[in-house]
């Protein structure tokens, strides 16, 4: 059985450091997975634009949250996957919506993760960005039996891996279907007073500051090669994201320290109910604690979501422990 791990964090130090926090959540879960999780410090690969001490990370290309490096770190993560395997990947930095003229109003909006490089060409798109898409279909190489945690602390990012079922922590039930949100209900604005009037703890969105728009002329080689989302059943899915696709989710200075908010809210709730906690527990005491938070932050809309497929049991899967893959059906 291996456990393995991809840790990113990005405060865009090339674009004039937009975040602050982002970094140091990406050393604190690696310091986690690395100590209590048990994680062996050569299976964990972590990405940033930082170093430790808040300089402009130096170094390797391959250990810069580039495009290229998280790609090839994801494809190195779920690289010789086999059953009872335990894998994890968390993302701190911007998420966005990527606007499409020629979809219909029903369809699902694209979303995806920012890397560092962002701004620069990939190939004829004047934009870099890792797909929903893409997210998924890495985890759809993986082979039965297989448990896979990720946890994005950014926007837009419940459908980044296509999952049967959500929790929504605004709401009393579970939602069943996880449908990805179509365009006619994404929001044109973001109520900015989630972070403008929680400026009191320094609040930043970890959102993307513009909408990137696909190129008309990339519809051509969607005609030729039709997308094809496939089924991730066979496996173990567990995804906690920061909001839901219609909120903000916020960065903000804690305890003197910026960090992101649902990063926060699961390091403390796994600090205060110890490493052998199922996934339904952790979430609910992350949720309890971020509602603790709100008394402070009144204009904070982000609710914590909670997704899976329907092969995972959340409240008897343990986290990040592999007993929880003795469970999951093999076909």
């Amino acid at each position: 059985m291996v456990r393995k791990a991809v840790v990113v964090g990005i405060n865009y130090v090339s674009n004039g450091r937009m975040l602050r926090g982002a970094c140091a959540d990406a050393y604190s879960w690696e310091q986690l997975l690395a100590g209590d999780l048990g994680f062996a410090p050569s299976r964990i690969r972590t990405l940033t634009d930082e170093d430790r001490e808040g300089f402009a990370r130096q170094g390797p290309a391959e250990n810069l949250p580039t495009h290229e490096a998280i790609v090839a770190a994801l494809e190195w993560l779920v690289e010789g996957a086999a059953p009872g395997d335990v894998i994890v990947f968390v993302f701190a930095g911007f998420a966005t919506q990527v606007l499409d003229p020629m979809k219909h109003d029903k369809e699902p909006v694209d979303t995806g993760l920012a890397p560092c490089d962002f701004r620069e060409f990939d190939y004829l798109v004047p934009y870099r960005i890792l797909s929903d898409e893409f997210v998924h279909e890495i985890f759809a190489k993986v082979p039965s039996g297989v448990l896979i945690t990720c946890i994005f602390d950014t926007c837009h990012s419940t459908n980044l891996v296509r999952t049967g079922v959500r929790w929504d922590s605004q709401s009393p039930g579970r939602i069943v279907h996880n449908i990805p949100l179509p365009i006619r209900d994404a929001p044109e604005e973001f109520d900015s007073r989630t972070w403008v009037r929680n400026q009191h703890v320094h609040a930043i969105p970890r959102r993307l500051p513009f909408e990137p728009q696909r190129p008309l002329w990339s519809h051509a080689t969607g005609c030729l090669q039709p997308r094809v989302t496939r089924d991730l059943a066979n496996v173990g899915v567990f995804v906690f994201s920061a909001c839901s696709d219609q909120q903000t989710a916020l960065e903000a200075v804690i305890h003197e320290r910026p960090t992101g908010v649902l990063s926060y809210c699961l390091r403390t709730a796994l600090a205060l109910v110890g490493k052998r906690v199922t996934y339904s527990e952790l979430f609910a005491k992350a949720v309890e604690i971020v509602g603790e938070m709100r008394k402070r932050m009144p204009f904070m809309d982000q609710y914590f979501q909670l997704t899976y497929n329907e092969n995972a049991q959340p409240d008897s899967s343990v986290f990040l422990n592999e007993s929880s893959t003795q469970g999951l059906r093999v076909r």
